[in-house]
């Protein structure tokens, strides 16, 4: 081979190698802007988180949204009844903190896989049954100012839990995917926002209770002091036995932990076309005197409280306690201008206290002495 012609081939053949090498180190070489993005996932509500003002939340279930007052964030579809506004103001933070960390998909076929997919309602079977489970668990969250301006409007599907918990997501209106870095916890259950507990009135407070019942006699159980550990039960009927010494406890905590499973505006309930149902009075050793009123609609018991003081008695010689009074006043009035407002649904286990009856708490009733036997008529 010639001197120029071997030159030639060498200078091809290194041509081609540099070439291959560069190749290689273009597909090796980190990804650019596109495809290795940074900065929030939603910068507007990053820089104008103080704004929001309302956050609707979709999942295929069905769909809820919390408006912002100047006493905090209500449930809307609850008729604005207070919401947990860490749990809501942790989600929005949570929100206006996601990091892209790459970008994912731009394939509306592919968006199932990730989650990222268009929320779309689940239809109730006709039957009145709950909706089927949904086979994903993505969630369109929207966030808007007080103006009704969007700050946000994005789905999150599939989460990456690691030592940096991840999330995929997408921009509602936009068909770029990404996997962003951070934590988002939305609970399917509107219920979950909120506290769940209408009062719970710890049971050393409590001086006496009385449940009465449309048709029956009234129940009444107290106890003259914190320091006494059960509830007396009051008149009770001659010759019965209670079923056992403290049996009128569950009575006497009928406000401990006093939950409900829904919860309405009191001017959107109207009692006069319910049945009525039991009520009941627990006053308080501090004088508070709070009073239950029921009324049962669909099988379901709603109830509506009310809290007021009256001053309790005091024995010959004991000293008023001034503060002591005008503090228990102070905060009857709190609670009654909380509690008036609504009525919940009670769970069945406060229902069933609320329906006690005699027969539950006694023993039963001794058989009466058969009457003496007749002689026979040949024993005459």
């Amino acid at each position: 081979m010639k001197t120029h012609t071997f030159a030639i081939v060498a200078f091809v053949a290194a041509a081609l190698a540099v070439a291959a090498f560069l190749a290689v180190r273009r597909e090796a070489a980190p990804a650019g802007p596109a495809e290795r993005p940074s900065g929030p996932a939603l910068p507007l509500l990053a820089a104008r988180i103080n704004d929001a003002a309302e956050v609707t939340i979709r999942r295929p279930t069905g769909a809820f949204t919390f408006r912002r007052a100047d006493d905090g964030w209500g449930l809307v579809e609850k008729d604005g009844y207070p919401a947990n506004n860490e749990n809501i103001r942790g989600m929005v933070v949570g929100l206006a903190q996601l990091q892209l960390v790459e970008a994912k998909t731009a394939k509306p076929e592919l968006f199932a896989r990730i989650g990222v997919q268009d929320v779309e309602p689940v239809e109730p079977p006709a039957d009145g049954s709950p909706p089927p489970a949904p086979e994903t668990q993505n969630v369109r969250i929207d966030v808007r100012d007080a103006r009704d301006e969007p700050l946000a409007s994005v789905i999150l599907g599939t989460q990456k839990w690691g030592a940096e918990p991840e999330v995929f997501l997408r921009r509602v209106g936009e068909n770029q995917s990404y996997l962003a870095r951070g934590r988002i916890d939305v609970p399917w259950d509107q219920t979950a926002w909120i506290d769940r507990s209408a009062v719970n009135i710890p049971r050393d407070r409590v001086r006496a209770v009385t449940i009465e019942r449309e048709g029956a006699p009234p129940i009444a159980v107290s106890r003259a002091g914190a320091q006494f550990p059960t509830f007396l039960v009051e008149n009770l009927p001659e010759g019965r036995e209670l079923t056992s010494p403290s049996a009128g406890d569950q009575i006497g905590n009928l406000l401990n932990f006093f939950s409900f499973d829904d919860v309405r505006a009191a001017d959107r309930f109207d009692f006069g076309s319910a049945a009525p149902g039991p009520s009941a009075t627990v006053r308080l050793f501090d004088g508070t005197v709070f009073t239950i009123r029921t009324g049962i609609v669909d099988g379901a018991t709603w109830a509506h409280l009310r809290a007021a003081f009256e001053e309790p008695a005091h024995s010959e010689g004991e000293e008023r306690d001034e503060t002591a009074i005008e503090t228990a006043r102070a905060e009857a009035q709190r609670l009654d201008q909380r509690l008036s407002r609504w009525v919940y649904k009670l769970p069945d286990h406060k229902v069933r206290v609320l329906q006690t009856t005699w027969d539950s708490l006694l023993k039963p009733a001794a058989p009466a002495p058969s009457e003496a036997a007749t002689p026979a008529d040949d024993d005459r």
